[in-house]
């Protein structure tokens, strides 16, 4: 299994140039394509400030370029998990964001949304959500 996510790690930093040229795309096209499936979220999002589509491509392409850097890392981490909370995000959230976003890279990349390239970014949302929540569960847990 280790080398199975050595490799994706390795194809998400190979793609990493490319997902970033398309950020800005891919975020708008993420939360538009959330708002369709669960517009119950709107709500939620309703004072988020300009560029949030963004932020939440830019996390994704944090993880995987500096997961590996621990302390950059898990500082972004607990400031994002901090906001997440404060904003009434809740786990349950998360799978819809992940659907929106997997649905993204394909509406973006089209035929360079290979099945490789879309397993691996979706590893890397995985893993992110994972740790978020993980976080988001310890503050919430020892500040209540």
């Amino acid at each position: 299994m280790l080398s199975g996510n050595i490799k994706i790690f390795e194809l998400l930093k190979r793609s990493y140039p490319e997902v970033k040229k398309h950020s800005v795309e891919l975020g708008d096209k993420t939360y538009a394509n959330m708002f369709t499936q669960h517009p119950e979220l709107k709500e939620l999002f309703k004072n988020t400030p300009p560029g949030q589509s963004q932020r939440l491509v830019d996390a994704i392409l944090f993880y995987c370029q500096e997961v590996e850097n621990y302390e950059l890392f898990y500082d972004r981490l607990d400031k994002i998990a901090h906001v997440h909370i404060q904003a009434g995000i809740k786990n349950e959230f998360y799978p819809y964001m992940k659907e929106a976003f997997v649905k993204a890279i394909k509406e973006v990349f089209k035929e360079k949304a290979t099945e490789e390239l879309v397993r691996a970014w979706t590893y890397g949302f995985d893993s992110l959500s994972n740790e978020l929540i993980h976080a988001e569960n310890l503050i919430r847990k020892y500040t209540n």
